[in-house]
Order: structure tokens, then C-alpha cells, then sequence
């Protein structure tokens, strides 16, 4: 019998102190709460307090702009520079590490210091801002959640989780991170192997049909700022040359770069019809 994948999940975050110290920006970042969201599923206090999957986070965890840390793993171009390109852009999405405590477990829910980079291109303009006060960005973590006991089961059912890793928190523009109602959310399959699986761990068990082909970083992709980011490039190459001013050529640029085949088609023929070919 075929097995599922492992559950991977969005959920939403705050920032819940923000503060300039020259050229860095120390926040304080509030993750979870045992309160079931509208998919149903409650990820308990406990279940981010296994060491490994702390000291992975304090390792190998980021805090980044809106996800785009993740873009050079779900573009597709197989072209040298473009994959430079997109390497380029997860490298300068990262905003930061864990710092001081890292993750460590509050009253009500799980909490992140983070040491953000304050002249880091995506977060610097809000930094005015945020000395004023502004408390508008958006938060939402990575990760994925481990097979609950047969003891968390029984107690609160078979969408609790007694156990989760975090990938990477995403420090997001006003109105661009998950809906507060909807914490989480499947991520594509790719994470799965980020998050240390082996072939011979269990699974996690969902009741969501995942596409492990199809659907990936849809969230991500859909993101305004990774769409510029794709429009830009875009256009760049056609200016300079590098890609002809053609409906097939356009198509497969725009789909190559991780965004849906009816987006593709959109991109092409809307460019299309803007330099009147």
C-alpha cells in the first residue's frame, strides 16, 4: 500500500516586538497556540520542544522575506545563469537567524528571537516605520509535523500533533501572510526531505490529497513580490535580447520559473498584447 507524505504546514505567526539596534532589527516572534485552527488541526505546546528538532532550527533555520529564501527550489530552469539568478534571490531573501534564546516555549504558545539584517533590501524600507511604531508585518513558519503518539490520538484526536520541526519563519508585507483562520496549510514535497525525513521514518498520516508532482509552493509563487521578481526577469530578456518576442518562448520562460501553466499563458499573452506583436 502506497504511503503518504509527511504533513508539511503554514502557519501563522506575529511579530510580537520589534526593535533597532543599529544596523539590526532584534524581534521577538510569536508561533503557536494549542487553540484548533479552521483546518482542525492543534499542534500542542509540547510538540516543539524535542531537542532535535530545536537544535535543527537553531542550525539550519532562517527568518526570511516572504518565503523567497525557498525560490531555488521550486524553479525549474535547468539554464545556469537562471539557476545562479534564482540562487541569488534566496540568498538575499534571508533576513536573518535565531538569536539569543531562539525558539523556546512561553505561557501561551511557542516564541522566536530572531536578528534581523536591517539593510537587508526587503526590510529596509519598513524600517522607518517600525521605529515609529508601525506593527503591520505579517508572520508565517514552515515546517512539518511528525506522526502523533497512539496516546495523542486517543486524547485529542488524529490532527493533533505532539511533535513538529520548523524550516524557516517568513516575515511578510501587510495583508500577504495566511489568514489568521487558516494556519495551516500543505506545502509541496520538497520539504519533506529539508526537514531530515529518511525513507525508512513513518510518515505522517493527512486526510488532504497531496499532488507530489503538481502543487508545490503555490502559496509562494503566488506571492506579488516573487511575481515581479518573474515579470522583471522577463521583460529584462526580452529587452536584451536573450528571448524573442514569441508566444511558446514566453510560455515556458514564465512556467520554468515555478508559476502555473494557466499563469504561463496569462504572462504571455497579456505581454503579447502589450508590445503588439
Amino acid at each position: 500500500m502506497q504511503q503518504n507524505k509527511p504533513y508539511c504546514f503554514l502557519k501563522s505567526a506575529t511579530v510580537e516586538q520589534a526593535e533597532i539596534e543599529g544596523k539590526f532589527i532584534n524581534m521577538l516572534l510569536k508561533v503557536s497556540t494549542e487553540k484548533r485552527d479552521k483546518e482542525g488541526d492543534m499542534f500542542l505546546k509540547g510538540a516543539w520542544t524535542h531537542k532535535e528538532d530545536v537544535e535543527y532550527f537553531q542550525k539550519k533555520g532562517v527568518i526570511d522575506w516572504n518565503h523567497l529564501s525557498q525560490t531555488s527550489k521550486f524553479a525549474k530552469s535547468n539554464n545556469p545563469k537562471e539557476k545562479a539568478d534564482n540562487e541569488l534571490v534566496s540568498a538575499e531573501a534571508i533576513l536573518g537567524v535565531p538569536s539569543g534564546r531562539g525558539l523556546f516555549l512561553g505561557d501561551d504558545g511557542l516564541y522566536c528571537e530572531a536578528r534581523i539584517n536591517a539593510e537587508n533590501k526587503y526590510i529596509k524600507p519598513f524600517v522607518p516605520l517600525l521605529k515609529a511604531g508601525f506593527s503591520g508585518l505579517e508572520v508565517s513558519a514552515a515546517g512539518g509535523a511528525y506522526r502523533p503518539s497512539p496516546e495523542t490520538i486517543s486524547k485529542y484526536g488524529e490532527k493533533t500533533w505532539d511533535r513538529a520541526r520548523l524550516t524557516h519563519i517568513a516575515i511578510c508585507p501587510p495583508g500577504e501572510a495566511i489568514n489568521d483562520e487558516t494556519q495551516a496549510l500543505l506545502l509541496k514535497s520538497h520539504l519533506a526531505s529539508e526537514l531530515g525525513w529518511k525513507e525508512e521514518d513513518e510518515p505522517v498520516p493527512t486526510k488532504f490529497n497531496i499532488d507530489p508532482v503538481g502543487s508545490v509552493l503555490e502559496f509562494i509563487s503566488s506571492s506579488p513580490d516573487y511575481n515581479q521578481w518573474v515579470a522583471n526577469r522577463l521583460v529584462g530578456a526580452i529587452d536584451s535580447g536573450l528571448l524573442p518576442k514569441d508566444y511558446q518562448a514566453i510560455f515556458e520562460f514564465v512556467k520554468n520559473h515555478g508559476l502555473s501553466v494557466e499563469k504561463a499563458k496569462q504572462y504571455a499573452i497579456k505581454l503579447l498584447q502589450a508590445m503588439e506583436v
